[in-house]
């Protein structure tokens, strides 16, 4: 539910935008909003559910989520919608926190790999119907139904969490944070190189519906439809590349995961605006391929870098890189495509994606993928940096 709504929004942001008359630096804190609530919250929520009660606060979030979502569906203006975007985020960390340590609990040792594998599963499947099922809600309905969608589906969630999670026992010793952690160059450079790769996809993911909507033309469900191609690729080659890594490791396979992203950047950067729907496509499935080569290794490697104590803290500072990597990708992109779009026509106001020609749209969009390209060249770095 959390990660199809994510991908949903983003891919109807533009009709959004249309219909709020939102400026693209408004625009952009409907997902800021939501992230920003994520990176803040994820860490201490984690931590408290070990200390209060996971199945409790589970549900809590659940609850949260619901009535969130009915709010974000019947705001007025863009204004609200923000707002009703962060009390949403707060109930999506509470899944991206706790759901993990759930599963540690309910399951075996030696069933652990395919518990997160299941999951694993779940969030690529949200994340991968979410875009065509948002662009077709939105074309047929309205935007405001990928919020409501939430309501049935939530609610099978909170009376089936009630009837199989388990309670929780009593924690006996006050939690620490691992600050050890900072210590292991391992760990800290997989980390920082998971960073900078979300805040250069996320520049992609955030401009790319824009791209397709205002200077393509294409209609929500089709934009839906081809962005779901980048989710299609990465959710087929993350259980291929894990299986590698687990042979050769991934020393090799993380750093040519990136090289091969930031040429997929360069190329995506030759996109006109009369390529059609065949060339986005096909250089969305690339990337989604490379994606997957460095992501699946990476955390794999993280994981088994750290002791089985510090497994918690791990997991849930993985998911705040993440986080803030895909919020600094959202900030970046508007900054990065506001400034390159003015420096190219001398416009002095605030503008929206709709009000620009799309050649001077084009420009500014090129420019912002370059520099995506560099900064994966960052993560590249860091990655080689960790070493053994």
């Amino acid at each position: 539910m959390a990660t199809f709504d994510s991908s949903a929004v983003n891919v109807s942001l533009p009709t959004i935008a249309r219909y709020f008359n939102a400026l693209l630096t408004e625009a952009e804190w409907v997902v800021t909003g939501y992230l920003l609530a994520l990176g803040l919250l994820l860490l201490p929520l984690g931590i408290l559910g070990d200390r209060w009660g996971k199945k409790r606060l589970f549900r809590i979030g659940i609850l949260a989520f619901i009535f969130s979502s009915v709010f974000c569906a019947i705001t007025q203006n863009v204004y609200q919608l923000i707002f009703c975007r962060v009390l949403q985020g707060m109930g999506g960390a509470i899944f991206i926190s706790i759901a993990p340590a759930l599963l540690v609990d309910a399951f075996p040792a030696s069933e652990r790999g395919k518990a997160m594998g299941l999951m694993g599963m779940c969030v690529s499947l949200g994340l991968m119907l979410g875009a065509p099922v948002g662009g077709i809600l939105t074309h047929y309905f309205s935007w405001r139904s990928i919020f409501f969608v939430n309501l049935p589906v939530g609610i099978i969630g909170f009376f089936l969490s009630e009837k199989f999670l388990k309670e929780d026992e009593k924690h006996t010793e006050v939690l620490k944070f691992e600050w050890l952690l900072f210590k292991n160059r391992f760990f800290i450079g997989g980390n920082l190189s998971l960073f900078f790769y979300f805040v250069s996809l996320f520049i992609l993911y955030f401009l790319t519906p824009f791209y397709l909507a205002e200077v393509l033309h294409f209609s929500p469900q089709k934009v839906g439809l081809t962005m779901m191609a980048f989710s299609a690729a990465f959710a087929v080659m993350m259980p291929m590349s894990g299986w590698l890594s687990d042979h050769v490791g991934s020393r090799i396979l993380s750093p040519v995961g990136l090289c091969l992203s930031a040429v997929i950047y360069v190329w995506i950067a030759q996109l006109t605006e009369i390529s059609n729907s065949k060339d986005v496509i096909l250089k969305l499935l690339c990337l989604g391929f490379a994606s997957g080569l460095f992501q699946a290794p990476n955390n794999s490697a993280l994981m088994g870098g750290v002791s089985k104590q510090q497994l918690g803290t791990a997991s849930a500072l993985i998911a705040t890189m993440r986080t803030w990597g895909l919020m600094g990708g959202v900030f970046l992109a508007t900054l990065i495509f506001t400034f390159r779009v003015k420096a190219h026509d001398g416009l002095g106001r605030h503008f929206s994606a709709h009000d620009i020609p799309s050649s001077l749209f084009m420009s500014g969009y090129h420019d912002t993928l370059l520099f995506a390209a560099g900064i994966i060249v960052l993560a590249i770095f860091f990655s080689l940096l960790r070493g053994k």
